[in-house]
């Protein structure tokens, strides 16, 4: 849609025949360059689309589109899809593709328009036979969320869901009906709140949420805050500095100025478990939050922690 309402029509052209897309699911804008859009076609035809408008929507000559429906991994297997479900982008600008099978990896380094390559990430067994396994390989991936620290949050449709380390490599979480409040194991779509870390988990029986300890890192300090605050009595959880800047060097210190926990953020928030260097619950009294940014920035936030 342009300014004055007038909308235009795409015409996708692959090999200079138009495209059908029969059950487009997923459109990405490439957080590089936002003349690239990545577009899934789910079912019947299941493909990823790249496409090109060079900045110039309403002007079709100079647009560029290609589509992949068959890959090949780092060990030359070829994949072909039956299906695909999801297309997240993370921070290395790597994209990762939901499957019937597990998840599929473009790294930024492949140029989607002349090569059909990607790798799945392969977990050791660590078992002395040097085998591994890839990453859910047995699992239909419904949905990808990437965190602020770079980490995947992965909704499958029977086994729950998964928070993994940034490389995919370790699983750092794993919530189902079993151990959480989650109404079903058939995830549907996760959505992350940018400033408080806040996961929203949708299934087909109801959504439940999750407070993380990884944000999107900030601009600046002016959104730093710490919760609970005060840390009433019979609170026993961890306590979060959050709206912080990326990666951010966070020292807790009491009001004698000795150091209580030294700790860095993941993303824009930080994690205090509440207790001393000896491991015991700290006193009551005012704590100070020292934030320090690798650009100098810094500001302080000051915990309340009753008892």
């Amino acid at each position: 849609m342009q300014p004055n309402g007038l909308w235009t029509g795409i015409p996708m052209r692959v090999n200079g025949s138009n495209i059908t897309l029969w059950t487009p699911w997923e459109i990405t804008m490439d957080q590089r360059d936002h003349r690239y859009k990545w577009i899934v076609d789910q079912r019947y035809d299941p493909a990823v689309y790249l496409f090109y408008d060079n900045g110039t929507p309403t002007y079709n000559s100079d647009d560029r589109c290609v589509k992949r429906k068959e890959f090949y991994d780092q060990d030359n297997i070829q994949l072909m899809p039956a299906s695909i479900y999801c297309l997240v982008q993370d921070k290395n600008n790597d994209i990762w593709i939901g499957t019937p099978a597990g998840i599929i990896i473009i790294p930024s380094t492949v140029d989607f328009f002349t090569s059909n390559e990607c790798y799945r990430v392969k977990i050791p067994r660590n078992d002395g036979t040097n085998l591994a396994d890839y990453l859910l390989g047995t699992e239909q991936v419904n949905c990808i969320a990437v965190d602020g620290a770079n980490r995947k949050w992965i909704g499958t449709a029977n086994s729950g869901l998964y928070l993994m380390s940034e490389d995919g490599l370790t699983t750092e979480a794993h919530f189902t009906t079993d151990n959480s409040l989650l109404p079903s194991n058939n995830i549907l779509s996760i959505a992350i709140h940018p400033v408080n870390g806040e996961v929203f988990i949708g299934t087909g029986e109801g959504i439940a949420s999750y407070r993380s300890d990884a944000s999107e890192g900030q601009d600046d300090y002016s959104q730093a805050y710490a919760f609970p605050n005060p840390v009433r009595p019979d609170y026993a959880g961890s306590i979060a500095i959050t709206g912080l800047m990326e990666n951010s060097v966070v020292n807790i210190v009491d009001e004698g100025g000795n150091l209580i926990c030294k700790t860095r953020s993941n993303g824009g928030t930080a994690v205090w478990d509440g207790k001393n260097q000896q491991g015991q619950k700290a006193s009551s009294g005012i704590y100070t939050a020292l934030c320090n940014a690798s650009d100098g920035s810094h500001t302080v936030v000051k915990i309340m922690i009753m008892k």
